[in-house]
């Protein structure tokens, strides 16, 4: 009995060994559009253009109200299917740091955003744009 266990157990570890080894890497290379809601409560029409970096990934991000002029993220993480990378917003004289949280869900990337300074959030959501045929 003991050795079925141990058997079914190294079959079961086996099969997500490989399921892991056979996962297709993701590339979130390309332009997302979405909506951020930004105080007090507007909706933001956003893009990300999103280019690979070696092991990481690089963009810029562009938004309707101007406060995201070809702003530069930097920190990005993604593992598994989380994503997050940090990025400034400026409004007049005054810099403020944001933060990313996104869960990738297929061509999605859906969360919020924090800002880092007084911890104000609120959503973000961004669709992978298709390429024109």
């Amino acid at each position: 009995m003991r050795k079925a266990i141990f058997v079914i157990i190294g079959l079961v570890v086996a099969a997500i060994l490989g399921l892991a080894r056979s996962a297709k890497p993701v590339d979130l290379t390309g332009t997302w559009t979405g909506t951020a809601i930004v105080p007090p409560g507007d909706k933001d029409e956003v893009t990300l253009v999103l280019q690979k970096s070696g092991q990481t990934y690089t963009g810029r991000l562009n938004d309707t109200v101007g406060m995201l002029v070809n702003a530069e993220i930097r920190n990005f993480s993604l593992e598994t299917n989380r994503v997050s990378f940090e990025f400034d917003v400026v409004s007049g004289s005054e810099v403020r740091a944001i933060k990313a949280n996104l869960t990738l869900e297929g061509d999605a990337m859906k969360g919020v955003w924090v800002d880092l300074q007084d911890g104000e959030s609120n959503m973000l959501e961004l669709t992978r744009k298709q390429a024109a045929r």
